[in-house]
C-alpha cells in the first residue's frame, strides 16, 4: 500500500505492472484523496487473500484526506 502521490489516470495507465497480482483502491470505490485538485494521489493495493471491505477518508487533517481502508484476509 501507498501514498503514492500519483493520480489515478497515471496510475491506471500502468496498470498491466500489478494488475493480474494486486486489487487496487479506487477500483472498490472511486474516491478524492487531494481535495485541493480534486484527483486522488493515494492509492492501496492488496494481493490476492485480502478484500476492500470499506474505505473512508477524512478532509482537512493535511493537504491530502487521512484515508483509512479496512480489508478483510479471505484465505
Amino acid at each position: 500500500m501507498g501514498d503514492f502521490n500519483i493520480r489515478t489516470r497515471d496510475m491506471r495507465e500502468h496498470r498491466s505492472i500489478w494488475d493480474s497480482k494486486y486489487q487496487e483502491s479506487t477500483d472498490f470505490i472511486d474516491y478524492v484523496s487531494f481535495p485541493s485538485e480534486g484527483e486522488t494521489f493515494d492509492h492501496m493495493l492488496i494481493k490476492p487473500g485480502f478484500k476492500f471491505e470499506s474505505i473512508k477518508k477524512f478532509d482537512g487533517i493535511s493537504d491530502h484526506s487521512a484515508m483509512i481502508f479496512t480489508i478483510r484476509d479471505t484465505r
